[in-house]
């Protein structure tokens, strides 16, 4: 147990010291950059790309061979219902007519409520813009009074 938490602490310490060595700045760079731009520009990195690259389109053009034959030959061997994807148990859920009835029933109410919300708010615009409207032509006649009674003083 002891021995654990030891290696646990050493190793430990010997990342921060690893990481506070490759922070030493060396010219422009600091070591750990250095060391991430050889590993990019290797040329010990590229064939260990390549290898990785064929390794990824082996796996892929395996899996899409695999996945058309379980696809393919699969269903022609087994009937159409036994192919994975297409299995049933033969239970069948559905609502009853009571249940759409319900929710047609709640959804002509809510609708009726939204549409009598809607024709009390057109009301009470409509009369607002009434009274607006009033409001405006009696403005607009008191001024044309007052202008016309100041065209026939001036006269």
């Amino acid at each position: 147990m002891i021995g654990d938490f030891l290696f646990f602490l050493k190793t430990l310490i010997m990342t921060f010291i690893v990481i506070l060595v490759l922070q030493i700045k060396v010219g422009e760079l600091t070591l750990e950059q250095k060391a991430a731009h050889w590993a990019r520009q290797s040329s010990l990195v590229e064939p260990i790309q390549e290898v990785a690259h064929g390794g990824l389109l082996i796996v892929r053009d395996g899996w899409r061979k695999l996945y058309g034959l379980l696809s393919g030959e699969a269903q022609e061997i087994f009937k159409s219902e036994e192919a994975p994807g297409n299995r049933s148990l033969g239970i069948t859920l559905e609502r009853s007519k009571e249940y759409f009835k319900e929710k047609a029933s709640k959804a002509k109410a809510a609708a009726k409520e939204q549409s009598e919300i809607m024709e009390e708010v057109a009301r009470e615009k409509a009369e607002e813009a009434r009274r607006i409207a009033k409001e405006k032509a009696h403005q607009m006649a008191d001024e044309l009074s007052e202008n016309l009674s100041d065209s026939d003083l001036d006269e």
